[in-house]
């Protein structure tokens, strides 16, 4: 239905003779595109039992989500992605919460589908204040070790222990549309910290903070090469720091400054007269509750997620049985090129939303060259196949023919 509505606004603007980012630009196409994939978060939600609010957001599960991916239009034009919110949550850890009556962990757990790729992300945000550096650092561990936690919805304690028990527990619904395993490790972070990290003054002191909660390294105060662990900063802004390891991201924002910076760019808006019946200017607010969310790196991140995924699902039996690579069988050979296929497919054609520096840092870059060189080798074998087939259904025909 998606591809079909995008489909008949092409061909309306080709025959009207419209200039086709008209696609992008008009008020009318997005709204059309947005309510079928609510129809589809619908279906979602009606199966978790979850409540959709009435606000316009779209097929987003909040006004934040939805503002990031309405904000770059060329990306809206072909994004399939839908988000709803499932639950919101209180969490109780006795090293963080007990020690410092101050200290209060705040979360949200959302469903994310990307109807391109099929892939389903859980997202669960957590809010905090007054944790240290080492507090921070055994907040992530809690998801890394499967620590006994406390969660309570409406102050109600839920029957769970950990967050993957939490999580799994919220979304036992969609359990028998899932083609493979859910992914329990909970591998990625993105972190967001303010001030006062950013405006230390003793610059290898800050280096070591933020090497320290972005690795999650308990022993951080003793790490040698901090600089070089900690590598460059990615941000193309004065007013946030960004950095990645691995599959961890993490941005120090100074809150002054990109608050300045802020207001800077929509004095600037400000001066930009939309046409009539376009998508409204974008809106620039500072929002603290999701991190990366106002400065465009959250979908880019979950974009990264996905194709993770879907390479380690392919390459390695970490998430559920790897497909046989056996050359003697046809028919597995060519259901594992597809699979292979749809990888290659979504870096080279799904180009929303797409990091390249995330995608390397991620280990992408180099595993997908992996991809590429077996698909080509796979592909090789059943070229042969095919000969070999044609070649023998030629034989049987020419026998068949002087037989008779």
């Amino acid at each position: 239905m998606w591809k079909d509505i995008a489909q008949c606004h092409r061909r309306g603007t080709r025959s009207q003779r419209l200039p086709n980012t008209n696609q992008m630009d008009l008020h009318a196409f997005r709204t059309q595109k947005e309510n079928i994939l609510k129809a589809y978060r619908a279906f979602w939600a009606m199966h978790l039992g979850v409540t959709l609010p009435n606000d316009d957001v779209g097929c987003y599960a909040t006004q934040e989500i939805a503002n990031e991916y309405r904000h770059p239009r060329e990306d809206n034009l072909f994004v399939k992605n839908v988000s709803l919110p499932i639950s919101t949550f209180e969490v109780k850890y006795p090293p963080l919460t007990e020690s410092n009556c101050a200290v209060m962990i705040k979360g949200r757990l959302f469903l994310s589908v990307n109807i391109d790729n099929n892939v389903a992300t859980a997202i669960v945000v957590l809010n905090f204040e007054n944790l240290s550096v080492y507090d921070v650092i055994l907040l992530k561990h809690t998801f890394y070790k499967r620590c006994h936690i406390s969660i309570y919805e409406d102050r109600i304690l839920q029957n769970v222990d950990t967050f993957q028990e939490y999580v799994t527990l919220k979304l036992r619904a969609i359990y028998p549309y899932l083609k493979d395993d859910i992914d329990s490790r909970a591998r990625y972070m993105l972190l967001e910290v303010e001030e006062p990290i950013a405006n230390l003054q003793d610059e290898a002191q800050r280096d070591s903070i933020i090497y320290a909660m972005l690795t999650s390294d308990e022993g951080w105060e003793h790490a040698e090469n901090i600089r070089c662990s900690l590598g460059r900063n990615r941000s193309t802004r004065d007013s946030y720091k960004l950095y990645y390891n691995s599959k961890n991201a993490i941005i120090v924002s100074s809150c002054m400054e990109y608050s300045q910076y802020l207001q800077e760019k929509a004095c600037f808006w400000e001066r930009i007269i939309h046409a009539p019946n376009h998508i409204e200017k974008p809106t620039f607010t500072e929002y603290r509750n999701i991190a990366g969310i106002d400065k465009h790196l959250y979908a880019k991140y979950l974009k990264t997620v996905e194709i993770d995924y879907l390479i380690t699902n392919a390459l390695t039996n970490e998430i559920s049985d790897k497909i046989s690579k056996s050359l003697l069988n046809p028919i597995k050979l060519g259901y594992r090129a597809y699979k292979l296929w749809k990888i290659l497919n979504e870096l080279d054609l799904n180009l929303y939303h797409i990091d390249n520096t995330m995608l390397c840092s991620f280990g992408v870059t180099k595993r997908i060259n992996e991809i590429r060189q077996e698909y080509n080798e796979i592909v090789g074998v059943l070229t042969n196949y095919l000969l070999l087939l044609v070649a023998v259904l030629t034989l049987f025909a020419t026998i068949v023919t002087i037989l008779k």
